[in-house]
């Protein structure tokens, strides 16, 4: 037995070409025969008439769309493999755009991925892979381009501010005295400009902390008056004092644990899954249980799903006819509360949502005793939703919502590699999210069409 003969400087009888190297059901050729049939006539508005030639938009959304599939985010690592991999040099039509170029284009589509996303759902359906009647909900914390050790509580801030200003006054006493503190071992005007500048710093944070609850505050105030009025109604009608707790008024003074970062100020600190606490987005997801393909995502400041409910339900909503309607939506018990109930079926949607925390391993006699009495007229909300889950179908269609949503979270993260922003601030952050998503929804959308071969 030999070794096989091999030689490094083999000369080809014709030059050779990417497109030979790249087997016809490669997931690049997937990508850019995608892009072709998508609509980028935004995206090429906005470039000018005048000047120099561009790079083609099609190749650089096809070439920036694998990269985050391949779990390249960076544009100087894109413009390595631009370098070396025959699949990158493939999408890219043997050219090679520099690193600059590809971020400044990134920073140009950004925008445009939201449209991006419902012409993939409308692809996918027209090819049989999409209805989206029922969609699985939840969400991921995903680190922000930020420092966690700039950050500081509204509490923390006026803390520092008080001691620095202490500080400043008695440098400041001591320069008569004193004169410049060389003597003393420091410098007494370099230490008064040192805490002045981080003084600022610091002003600027709390500064943000206040604008921000300014802005919730009238909000927050116009809800406080509609349930004190409805309230209100409700006593006139039952004559009887409502249910539950008086609403409480809001506060138009920050609360001493609103956070500030002074790198990426629309971050906030979140526990993250390692149990310990990070600047990070909350990234929902609604992922159609059949096809396991994502058709709505957004990122949010707030750590609690409970809140995000209402925006899942209005990007459903958004989803094109063409793509179908979400009939039936699955999510944790992290979302529940009576209003996201209402919300869903409010919007023709028949929620399957929690009520609360089951055990892992259900007991014998829990399974061989049924779901149960029908819940009454007189239930509580969270009752009747116990009760709902109980039933054969609603026990099977919620067991779908783990094997459907949280593999695709495994995938984004763990395959594709995104456990961080690249850009900083919610506008962008959200952009980047649809971004991921298309790229995610290319890569299962090809396993998918090859499924069927």
């Amino acid at each position: 037995m030999r070794d096989k003969y091999y030689n490094r400087q083999t000369r080809t009888l014709l030059p050779a070409s990417a497109d030979q190297y790249v087997g016809q059901d490669e997931l690049s050729r997937f990508i850019v025969d995608a892009v072709a049939k998508m609509d980028l006539d935004g995206l090429r508005d906005t470039y000018g008439r005048r000047g120099s030639s561009y790079y083609p938009p099609e190749m650089m959304l096809a070439l920036v769309l694998y990269a985050y599939v391949k779990g390249v985010t960076s544009s100087r690592e894109i413009e390595e493999k631009l370098k070396d991999s025959l699949s990158f040099m493939y999408v890219a039509g043997g050219l090679k755009p520099d690193h600059s170029t590809i971020a400044a284009f990134k920073t140009r589509a950004l925008p445009f991925f939201d449209d991006y996303l419902k012409q993939l759902l409308v692809m996918a359906s027209e090819a049989g892979l999409l209805d989206c009647s029922e969609v699985c909900l939840d969400g991921t914390k995903i680190k922000a381009n930020a420092s966690r050790h700039r950050a500081f509580s509204y509490k923390r801030g006026c803390d520092i501010e008080e001691k620095l200003l202490d500080e400043i006054e008695t440098l400041e006493r001591m320069k008569p005295v004193a004169g410049t503190g060389i003597g003393l071992g420091i410098d007494i005007q370099a230490e008064t400009e040192i805490r002045a500048r981080k003084l600022v710093t610091v002003r600027k944070g709390l500064a943000q902390i206040e604008a921000d609850r300014a802005a919730a505050y009238a909000a927050e105030l116009e809800a406080f008056n509609e349930r004190v009025e409805a309230r209100g109604r409700q006593e006139e009608e039952t004559g009887r004092k409502p249910r539950g707790k008086e609403p409480v008024p809001p506060s138009d003074r920050p609360a001493p644990s609103a956070q500030a970062n002074l790198t990426d100020s629309d971050s906030r600190m979140m526990r993250n899954s390692s149990k310990g606490w990070d600047q990070s987005y909350n990234c929902q997801l609604g992922v159609d249980r059949k096809s396991m393909l994502v058709v709505c995502g957004h990122v949010s400041q707030k750590a609690n799903d409970v809140q995000e409910m209402d925006r899942s339900v209005r990007s459903l909503a958004e989803i094109p006819e063409a793509a179908g309607k979400t009939l039936m939506l699955a999510a944790d018990a992290g979302y529940f509360s009576e209003h996201n109930v209402k919300c869903c079926e409010a919007g023709g949607i028949d929620p399957f949502i929690a009520a609360g925390r089951s055990r892992h391993h259900e007991r014998l006699e829990a399974i061989l005793a049924g779901p149960g009495p029908e819940a009454g007229p007189e239930a509580s909300c969270r009752e009747k939703m116990r009760r709902k889950l109980q039933d054969p179908a609603g026990k099977l269609f919620y067991a779908f919502r783990k094997q459907v949503v949280e593999p695709v979270i495994g995938i984004i993260k763990r395959c594709m590699d995104f456990r961080e922003f690249t850009v900083r601030g919610l506008k962008k952050a959200s952009q980047e999210w649809s971004l991921l998503i298309c790229a995610y929804n290319l890569k299962r959308m090809h396993k998918l069409v090859l499924s069927r071969k």
